[in-house]
C-alpha cells in the first residue's frame, strides 16, 4: 500500500517544480504546493493553474479516464512562510487565510477537478479559463467568496494590455 501511495504521489507531485513550485508539505494522501513562495514569482496564480491542470492529466489513461481520484484547491494572498527545524527534521511551512481557503476549496472540489478562489482568478489577465461554483466561508466572521471550476490554463505571453487590466496586486520579492 505504501508503495502505490508513494507511485501516486510522485505522479501528481512531478508538475510542482516544472512550473517553480515548491512541495512544502507531504499530508497523509495529499500534499501542499506554494507557487511564489520561496522565490516570489509574478505569474504565480497562473503557474499554479498549469500545474493543477497537468496533475489532473497526469492522474489520467490514454482514454481520458481517471486512474484515481483527486481534488484540488488554489488560493492566492498572503502567507507567511518560514523553515521550522529541530536538527532531526526540517519542515517547510505556510500559513494563512489563503492556505486555508486553499484547503476548503479542495475539500468541496468534485472528484478530478480543480477549484480556485476569486483572488486567484483576479491575478490571471489572461490563459485560464473558470466557471462559477458558488461561495464558501472559512468562518461565520468573514464573508462568503467566490468559487470557481478551472475549466483551463494555458501559458500564454503577456502583454502591456494584459498587465494594466490586472487587478492591482503587490509584488513582493
Amino acid at each position: 500500500a505504501d508503495d502505490l501511495l508513494l507511485s501516486i504521489l510522485d505522479r501528481v507531485t512531478e508538475a510542482v517544480p516544472r512550473f517553480e513550485g515548491t512541495v512544502t508539505q507531504m499530508l497523509g494522501d495529499g500534499f501542499l504546493a506554494t507557487f511564489g513562495a520561496p522565490g516570489a514569482k509574478e505569474d504565480h496564480a497562473l503557474r499554479a493553474c498549469l500545474a493543477a491542470q497537468d496533475i489532473l492529466s497526469a492522474t489520467r489513461d490514454e482514454h481520458g479516464k481517471p486512474l484515481f481520484q483527486i481534488r484540488i484547491g488554489i488560493s492566492s494572498g498572503d502567507a507567511v512562510t518560514h523553515v521550522v527545524t529541530n536538527g532531526l527534521w526540517t519542515d517547510y511551512r505556510a500559513v494563512g487565510e489563503c492556505v486555508h481557503m486553499a484547503a476548503k476549496l479542495q475539500q468541496r472540489a468534485a472528484s478530478d477537478t480543480a477549484q480556485l478562489s476569486r483572488d486567484t482568478l483576479d491575478l490571471i489577465p489572461v490563459g485560464v479559463t473558470a466557471r462559477p461554483m458558488g461561495s464558501l466561508r472559512l468562518s461565520d466572521e468573514v464573508e462568503p467568496m467566490p468559487a470557481f471550476l478551472l475549466d483551463g490554463a494555458r501559458a500564454v505571453r503577456r502583454t502591456a494590455t494584459d498587465l494594466l487590466s490586472a487587478t492591482d496586486a503587490p509584488y513582493v520579492g
